[in-house]
This record gives structure tokens, C-alpha cells and sequence, in this order.
């Protein structure tokens, strides 16, 4: 292995860095087996091609002790002790505890995929690795009594509505992308037809046309997005997924109330503009 290695991370490359260096990156979780890294800054390879980087300490001191037996585990969920740290966007945050830890992966903050340690695991793992620390729903058919029975009754009434949505959602969204295709073939008519006239009005009708196709594009794409994002939803039940949908509908809400502003303030101006010009008939 080399000595010194360049290492790339999101497309910045930094380095070079020495062993000792690029061990500490992945004890703090900044550095995976998923990055890059690569001894001239020309040929890359996955960190994981390199397996020196995580012979850590701790495994070393693990490997000249008596083995265990299959029933010991590399680690406790110690709820008690505030000794767990967690890497997420490359950030590390810690030490909390296994609670406070729990209360992060449950609104989805804490992917499967986001690296978490403790004092006496031989390297960072995966959250969707330790057991116990992900949200998980209960099985379907089993509700339980008291709040905890509410609240699956609640998220079973909320999984129906969505499913029962969709067929609605991709018409609605089916009908937004035919009128972006109307649109389109419109504006481009418009505008050959002005250029082969010499009609400038035309023309600047057919590009007001294709900005009309840009707004129906986007809004479909925001309806599919949805769809597709709630859709995964119902597949894995993923709390994750279920915010990326609301988001998606946040979104396009967000995105029609400012096309129908602007709507109401062109149509406002275009009566200014014809009560001034006199062209209205009123007395």
C-alpha cells in the first residue's frame, strides 16, 4: 500500500495524507469504504480496495485476545451511558446515548446507510447494521391498545389514502403532461410561422406559449415525483420515503400558489390596462 494517498470525497480531492492520517479520517466516520481514494490523483479505486485503512487499533488489540464464543456480541446497546457517535453528510456528532440515538433515526434523520460507532466496535457501521436503532413499523394486522394502537390505526388510514390517491395522481398528472405537449407543439408552431411571415407578434407569442409548456412540465414532473416517492412508500413502508413525498407535495403546492399569483397579477394589470386604453365598454 502506498504511502501517501489522495483522497476524494462528493468530487474535492484532498491529500495527500499519510496512514495514520487517512485511519483517524475513518475512526471521525469522514472516511468509508465507499469513497475514493488513489496514490496520484489520477487512477481512483473504492477506499474499501485498501484494507490497511481499517485495520484500526481497536481490531488489532481484538485479534490477541482469547476468541469469543458465538453468543458474545462486538458491542451492547448501552441505553444508560452517553458513548455513541453518529456521521451523517460527512459531519460526525456524539457522543449520546443509544436513546437519543434512536430519536434521531426515527423521524428519518438517521439513514440505514449513515455510520455509527461506539467505544469497543472494531470500525463504524452502517445504522441499518446494529439492531434496535432503526424505526420499524409493526407488522401489519397487529395493532396494539392504548396510544400505541392509535397511532397504527392512524398510519394504516394514512397508507389507504395514499394508495387510494394514486390512480388520481397520475391522471391528473397524464392530463399536465399533455398539456405541456400542446403547449410545445404550439409555441414551435408560432414561432416558424412568424419567422416565415415576418410576424413578430408571432413569435413573441409562441416563446410566451413555450414558457406556459416549461410551467406544465414542471409541475407533472412535481406530481410524478410524488407519486413515484409514495409508491415507494407503500413497497417498504420507509419513513424516509414518506418525507421525500410530502416534500414533493410541499413543493408543488408552493409551485401552483405562485403560478396562480402571478396569473391574478397579470389579469389585474391587463383590466388596468384596458379600463386606461378606454377599450372596456363601461360607462
Amino acid at each position: 500500500m502506498e504511502d501517501q494517498l489522495y483522497v476524494r470525497i462528493r468530487g474535492r480531492v484532498q491529500g495527500p495524507f499519510n496512514l495514520e492520517k487517512l485511519r483517524a479520517l475513518v475512526k471521525r466516520g469522514q472516511l468509508s469504504r465507499m469513497h475514493e481514494v488513489s496514490a496520484d490523483g489520477n487512477d481512483w479505486q473504492q477506499a474499501a480496495d485498501f484494507p490497511d485503512l481499517f485495520a484500526t487499533e481497536v481490531k488489532q488489540k481484538v485479534q490477541t485476545e482469547p476468541a469469543k464464543s458465538e453468543d458474545d456480541k462486538p458491542y451492547e446497546l448501552d441505553g444508560s451511558s452517553a458513548s455513541w457517535y453518529f456521521s451523517k453528510n460527512e459531519m460526525q456528532s456524539g457522543p449520546v446515548t443509544f436513546e437519543q440515538l434512536q430519536a434521531q433515526a426515527s423521524p428519518g434523520k438517521l439513514g440505514p446507510d449513515d455510520l455509527v460507532w461506539k467505544e469497543g466496535m472494531q470500525e463504524w457501521a452502517p445504522a441499518g447494521t446494529i439492531p434496535g436503532l432503526l424505526f420499524r413499523r409493526k407488522p401489519k394486522g397487529k395493532v396494539d391498545t392504548g396510544t400505541t394502537g392509535k397511532s397504527a390505526t392512524s398510519d394504516g388510514n394514512l397508507s389507504r389514502t395514499l394508495k387510494d390517491s394514486q390512480p388520481w395522481v397520475r391522471f391528473i398528472t397524464f392530463c399536465v403532461f399533455l398539456f405541456f405537449a400542446i403547449f410545445i407543439v404550439s409555441g414551435m408552431f408560432l414561432i416558424i410561422n412568424g419567422f416565415l411571415v415576418n410576424w413578430v407578434g408571432s413569435i413573441a407569442l409562441g416563446i410566451l406559449t413555450l414558457l406556459y409548456a416549461a410551467v406544465f412540465f414542471y409541475g407533472g414532473w412535481l406530481l410524478y415525483s410524488f407519486n413515484t416517492k409514495v409508491g415507494l412508500f407503500l413497497k417498504n413502508e420507509s419513513p424516509r420515503n414518506l418525507d421525500h413525498a410530502m416534500q414533493r407535495l410541499r413543493t408543488f403546492w408552493t409551485f401552483i400558489s405562485i403560478v396562480l399569483i402571478v396569473l391574478m397579477v397579470n389579469g389585474i394589470a391587463g383590466v388596468i390596462l384596458g379600463l386606461s386604453a378606454g377599450s372596456l365598454p363601461f360607462q
